[in-house]
């Protein structure tokens, strides 16, 4: 398989605080974007539903983090975006593999 360099100019603080995120997850960006660009192409679209940001914001509406990945499953699983079996850590290894032949 052929790789190709892909350059995304954007915020700083957006990609710090993305970078941090992601870090707390076990991956890299490039690895993040890589399972974006695959489930965008599995899923013949943008993985997430788009929509015009609310106009307020109430803290409290976000789940604790011990319940935000049940949150996330139950609302995908809800939407018909990711099997209901669906692996995250084999997802995850299978990225890794790909990246580092590990």
């Amino acid at each position: 398989m052929a790789t190709t360099v892909l350059q995304v100019r954007m915020d700083e603080d957006l990609k710090n605080e993305a970078s941090e995120l992601f870090e707390k997850l076990g991956l890299d960006i490039p690895t993040a974007i890589r399972i974006f660009f695959k489930r965008a192409v599995t899923e013949k679209g943008i993985p997430f539903e788009l929509r015009e940001p609310s106009a307020t914001y109430d803290a409290g509406s976000i789940p604790s983090a011990t319940n935000r990945r049940a949150a996330l499953e139950s609302l995908q699983k809800y939407r018909g975006r990711i099997p209901a079996n669906m692996d995250y850590k084999r997802e995850l290894a299978k990225a890794r593999k790909e990246k580092y032949g590990k």
